[in-house]
């Protein structure tokens, strides 16, 4: 277990993980956090806390695995770059700076790609948003008002 922003964390995981398993080849990116919220109530601190996992998890695995080290690289990235959801503009940067690291390691060594995930239906961070508005998981069916069989 690591922080994807520590490098000192992320190097002795590396490290573990070649001594336990053997070459690293390749390395999924799926960090990530979303503040929904109108872009004037965020502070630097919210903002920060959304580039974090996926900006400046990725400089670090930048610094771990310099092209040519992996066969390749896989971060998962977001729709919202494309859909611009309201209250998200962090998030939505934050997505596409994984897509612009990709489209810059293009024709290098390691194949780099950014996957553009929608919303998962019943996990992941937005049925977690939905959860924590609603109170209830995404797909859950609300028995509360049923009467007893």
């Amino acid at each position: 277990v690591a922080d994807v922003c520590n490098l000192e964390e992320m190097r002795a995981a590396v490290d573990l993980a070649i001594a336990r398993f053997g070459a690293v080849d390749a390395v999924i990116h799926a960090a990530g956090a979303v503040r929904d919220a109108p872009l004037l109530t965020k502070t630097v601190a919210d903002i920060e806390d959304v580039f974090t996992p996926k900006i400046h998890g990725v400089q670090v695995l930048d610094m771990l695995f310099p092209d040519g080290a992996l066969d390749w690289l896989a971060l998962f990235s977001s729709t919202s770059t494309v859909t611009g959801p309201a209250g998200q503009v962090d998030y939505v940067a934050a997505n596409e700076y994984l897509n612009a690291y990709a489209r810059s390691r293009a024709g290098g060594r390691t194949r780099v790609v950014a996957i553009d995930w929608g919303i998962w239906n019943e996990r992941g961070m937005a049925a977690q948003a939905i959860e924590a508005r609603t109170g209830q998981r995404p797909g859950q069916t609300d028995h509360s008002s049923a009467s007893p069989p």
